[in-house]
């Protein structure tokens, strides 16, 4: 991502673009979908080589001139990296009007300008919504950008205070001019890393909201990786013992970057001082590697001819590579070749960025400042004004008749759009509008869970309607209505545990006459992103089989617990889910105008029900303990042999695990028949 050295102020390094080469390959086979789950770490090495290669080129400038000069560092920043980048925006906002994921296209639009404005990162923390690795970020062509606002960031701000620490040297006659920059720089890594650590860990507010996203995008937070290659770069004097020695450590830098990449994964509480081994790896590759001497073998890898490069090509594929992916998947969903297959594509466009752009640009040395000026000026408006002009395209989309029948399978359930989705429990809601009343009502229904329960709102409200019942709803999205303790990537949700104990108590104060209940037990029990614990939190259960058990069990005593107030139940049982990833909005512009039942994946009902079946188990074995009324969703949403999203000229879903409202409405006779048989019962 960082630019190839200056060779008019510093010697050309082999094993640099080598492992340039290196950082850019685990990222786009990460990004391809291939069996590399650590891959992003190979930002992190760009971040450490960034580091180090500025800082040889400002220190040699230091030591020849005893200054900075700034302007000529800027414009050679600037003819690097703009032209390359205002080009990818561009072209991407331009085609995204008929290739882009049609629920992302304000998203793309924003994450572009913030990009031109070197801010993506902060854009994305701020606005995103979502972090680096949710499936709803991967919808934005420009979510990779990130990491080059953040390199920019601190291209900005690091040859100023590199100046000014350097010439600190004349108050401090004692101490050689590098000793003094490296010990302020390792002040300013230790603040870094504390605070990058401390963000990571956080499970709440820290100093800013969303500490961990934070700390993912942020450049304080970041700091100490770039500041890893600066004390490399101001150490490259320091010789190690021996051959075997310097070996030994290129050996130690291959295998930390390895280890992590190939064990981390969507996960891992990241960067924190998960970010240790991929950073701590590079920089030992970079030390070594710069020694003088025989080169010892894993070094030699770097430079073999291949990866060097692909390191010359690393920005343009780097800025290609995601922008393709994105796109493939929106014009074709579900497909598993896709990003593999635009990845190894997206090198056709960045090489011909590179050969007719991207180096001939850097080469360019015009007489004056003026020209290279005016260039910086065109890669930040340009951009501008195609992102304004994505932004205009977006709003009259909704008028052609084939989008806007498709936004409407994007629209929120009542829940989400009435406020009833929320932490706070049943009885403690202010919100008013979470209860639906009728005319002198027959009965009072709750239907309370997860969003797997909020995505049946509609059918309920019809279905109580019909009957003369009054509703309430209460649902706290990705929080499990059972008697278990869950983790979700390593943290205890403690607010869906006081959202179970409050809402299970305010049941019995105030027992209405049918509690409908849902969660995505197969989700919470399949996915290794959750752990599930019994009240005793002894052991954290992470292996499919037994988190089944812990939800049998648990949601056996919750059962029983709201049978004893005299309130009748009715379990839902998951709604078979389509492939992960797919949703509402992923397709592209051109998939939903000309043939949306391409968009509209399918899935083997077979298929899904095998994938539910676990959950759906667990569920069975606690329903027919306590006897309460089940209902599985599976036939009516995946009539035949197939759940698809689009049937019969309507979406049928939402996203890979709800429904649409309209495709939730078609069982309110369902709901209407159980409700009457409740009655009954009781």
């Amino acid at each position: 991502m960082a630019g190839a050295p200056d060779e008019r102020s510093v010697r050309f390094r082999r094993d640099i673009q080598g492992l340039r080469g290196v950082a850019v390959l685990l990222v786009i086979v990460y990004h391809a979908g291939l069996p590399l789950t650590g891959g992003f770490v190979g930002v992190d090495v760009f971040f450490v080589v960034s580091g180090l290669v500025i800082t040889r080129m400002l220190v040699s400038e230091l030591e020849n001139t005893g200054r900075i000069n700034l302007l000529q560092f800027y414009s050679r920043r600037a003819k690097r990296l703009l032209p390359a980048l205002a080009l990818v925006l561009v072209v991407v906002m331009l085609a995204s009007v008929a290739l882009g994921a049609l629920g992302s296209l304000e998203r793309t639009s924003r994450t572009g300008a913030a990009a031109a404005l070197v801010v993506a990162n902060m854009e994305l923390y701020r606005f995103g919504d979502h972090g680096y690795f949710d499936q709803a970020s991967h919808l934005n062509p420009f979510l990779h950008t990130w990491s080059l606002s953040l390199e920019e960031q601190f291209y900005l701000f690091f040859p100023s205070l590199l100046g000014i620490s350097w010439s600190l040297r004349r108050r401090t006659g004692w101490l050689g001019r590098r000793a003094l920059v490296r010990g302020l720089v390792l002040i300013v890594c230790a603040v870094s890393f504390a605070l990058s650590a401390l963000m990571t860990a956080s499970d709440g507010r820290l100093l800013v909201a969303e500490p961990r996203i934070f700390s993912f995008y942020s450049a304080p937070t970041r700091a100490w990786e770039f500041g890893l290659g600066v004390l490399v770069a101001l150490s490259s004097n320091t010789s190690f013992a021996g051959s075997p020695v310097r070996s030994a450590s290129a050996l130690g830098g291959w295998l930390l970057v390895a280890w992590a990449a190939f064990t981390y994964s969507a996960q891992t509480s990241f960067p924190g001082t998960a970010a240790v081994a991929p950073a701590l790896g590079a920089a030992l590759l970079l030390a070594t590697g710069g020694q003088s001497g025989a080169r010892p073998w894993p070094v030699r890898l770097l430079e073999n001819s291949i990866l060097v490069r692909i390191g010359d090509l690393s920005y343009s594929w780097y800025l290609w590579h995601w922008p393709c992916i994105v796109f493939g998947r929106a014009l074709f969903p579900g497909r598993d070749w896709v990003p593999s297959a635009m990845a190894l594509l997206s090198l056709a466009p960045a090489w011909a960025s590179y050969a007719a752009l991207e180096d001939p640009v850097r080469r360019w040395n015009p007489p004056s400042a003026r020209p290279i000026a005016a260039l910086t000026l065109a890669c930040v408006v340009l951009p501008l004004f195609s992102a304004w002009a994505l932004r205009v395209a977006n709003r009259s989309l909704p008028t052609l008749g084939a989008v806007a029948s498709y936004e409407n399978a994007r629209r929120l359930h009542l829940d989400v759009a009435q406020g009833c989705d929320s932490s706070a429990p049943l009885g403690a809601r202010a919100n008013s509008s979470c209860l639906w009343s009728v005319p002198n009502p027959r009965g009072r229904v709750v239907l309370i869970g997860d969003s797997n329960a909020g995505h049946f709102t509609e059918p309920v409200l019809v279905a109580a309607r019909s009957l003369g019942l009054a509703v309430e709803v209460a649902t706290f999205s990705a929080c499990p209505f059972a008697d278990v303790i869950s983790q979700r990537n390593g943290k205890e949700q403690a607010p869906c545990r006081r959202f179970y104990d409050a809402s299970l108590a305010q049941l019995a104060a105030d027992p209405p006459d049918l509690v409908i209940a849902a969660s995505a037990s197969d989700v919470y029990i399949r996915h290794e992103e959750y752990a599930l614990a019994g009240q005793g939190r002894t052991v954290w259960q992470r292996h499919p089989s037994e988190k089944a058990l812990l939800w049998a069990k648990g949601l056996e005593r919750t059962l029983r617990s709201i049978r004893r107030t005299g309130s009748q139940v009715l379990v839902v049982h998951p709604i078979p889910r389509l492939q992960e990833g797919w949703q509402a909005g992923s397709c592209a512009v051109l998939s939903v105008t000309l043939w949306p039942q391409k968009c509209g994946v399918s899935r083997s009902l077979d298929t899904a029900l095998d994938e539910r079946a676990i959950g759906f188990l667990a569920e069975l074995q606690a329903t027919q303990a306590t006897g309460v009324l089940t209902m599985d969703p599976a036939k009516t949403i995946c009539p035949g042999l197939s759940c698809r999203a689009w049937r019969d000229g309507n979406w049928w879903y939402r996203d890979a695990g709800h429904l649409s409202v309209d495709g939730a409405l078609a069982l309110a006779p369902r709901f209407g028949a159980l409700m009457m048989d409740a009655l009954r019962v009781r």
